[in-house]
């Protein structure tokens, strides 16, 4: 029996898996990382590459280590100090974020904890977790639900119908999109007004300028960040730490959130390419679209119609509940305590009930709506380690309580 599974091998997994190494809180043989892909962070290297990033959004003290150092010290050792580093909020390039966190699975081994399979179900034991997965059963005293947002892509209805017949339609972050660029093109557009959207539509007019077209739906907005920098400290937090009641504390995380926003420096860079003619945005919305395997037509609410070779949705995610079927019978069979949008009621240590704690998009009730985010894997790192403190120091009343009110309450 293990002392820890963590299901899910993106930045959440990896982040606190690194955490429990190096904090001395789990050895390589007590703990394990359930991912259906075979390398930590596919997810994440395949979506980076597909939006065309070149800087993090985040500063460099966002990071996967433990410390908020970890990655300067990196980038001093391959001597090339700020150098890889963007604007005064010290935005690292992705490829020194991503051989930092090379750098780090290497070091601690984490590769060697990962079990490929995908997560089916959960059942509750007296003092332990099973879990059911494509590769068998696996049992430990507890588990970490570190699982992202991507079974919740956001795909317009004329869209799907066209993926359906094979068009060249994709969003941004499906396992199709590499398929669907590879092919050949003359035009491009990319439906969207998100960071990922602009830094896409970036990305092919270097490749083919002249050919792309940005529709975007709203008036774009520039953003530095995707939430203001208070919901990293207990300024903004204690909003939510005080708040009991669960439906109003997604109204201020959503709420908090600059959705569909990218910073001012990726605006600059738009203007100039829209200056340059390395392409057009337009302000409008599909209503319909039409297309073959070769390519779709689309047709605006402004009545103007587009012809492309290549669609690429650029939509983000739908604010559904992550995980799926493994997270709904999770729900029913353990009889987790959820909020109004179905998300959980997890306490200030991340605990979803004994021995079952969440990060991710499933902790964004506690920790805001920096959750989701690189510094959110770390938070929620922080927090799952302090509750093993606090359970050593037995305060199990107060544990039973808040998760007794919470079923009845």
């Amino acid at each position: 029996m293990l002392d820890w599974l963590i299901v899910g091998g993106g930045i959440h997994g990896t982040s606190i898996s690194n955490a429990l190494v190096k904090t001395g809180k789990s050895t390589h043989e007590n703990l394990r990382v359930v991912d259906p892909h075979p390398e930590p962070l596919a997810v994440w290297n395949i979506s980076t590459s597909n939006t065309g990033m070149e800087y993090l959004r985040s500063p460099g003290e966002h990071n996967l280590d433990i410390g908020s150092g970890g990655l300067k010290r990196f980038a001093r050792e391959r001597h090339s100090g700020n150098a890889e580093f963007y604007s005064r909020y010290q935005r690292p390039t992705l490829a020194l974020f991503n051989a930092h966190c090379k750098s780090l699975i290497k070091e601690n081994d984490l590769a060697e904890l990962r079990i490929n399979a995908t997560a089916l179900s959960l059942k509750k034991m007296t003092s332990s977790f099973v879990l059911q997965t494509t590769s068998g059963e696996i049992e430990s005293k507890r588990i970490i639900l570190a699982i992202g947002s991507s079974d919740c892509l956001s795909i317009p209805t004329w869209a799907e119908v066209l993926i359906a017949k094979a068009c060249p339609v994709a969003h941004i972050f499906s396992p199709h999109f590499k398929q669907q660029r590879e092919k050949e093109w003359g035009r491009a557009a990319v439906i969207g007004g998100g960071i990922s959207a602009v830094q896409l539509a970036l990305s092919l007019a270097k490749e083919k300028p002249g050919k792309v077209i940005l529709i975007h739906s709203k008036v774009l907005k520039t953003n530095q960040f995707d939430a203001d920098p208070c919901w990293l400290d207990a300024r903004c937090l204690r909003l939510i730490k005080r708040q009991s009641d669960f439906g109003e504390r997604r109204r201020i995380v959503d709420n908090a959130r600059h959705w569909g926003s990218f910073p001012e420096e990726i605006r600059r860079e738009l203007d100039l390419a829209i200056r340059k003619g390395a392409l057009v945005c337009r302000l409008d919305s599909v209503l319909t679209a039409t297309g073959d395997q070769s390519s779709v037509k689309l047709k605006m609410s402004s009545s103007e119609e587009t012809e492309a070779e290549l669609v690429v949705l650029a939509t983000g995610h739908k604010r559904c509940l992550p995980g799926g079927n493994f997270i709904k019978q999770a729900i029913n069979k353990l009889d987790l305590p959820c909020a109004p949008c179905g998300f959980p009621v997890a306490d200030e240590y991340l605990r979803w009930s004994y021995g079952l704690f969440v990060t991710g998009p499933l902790a964004e009730l506690v920790i805001g709506p920096a959750s989701r985010n690189i510094i959110g894997a770390r938070f929620a790192g922080q927090r799952i380690i302090s509750a093993e403190v606090q359970q050593r120091q037995q305060i199990k009343e107060l544990k039973y309580s808040y998760f007794e009110r919470r079923r009845t309450g």
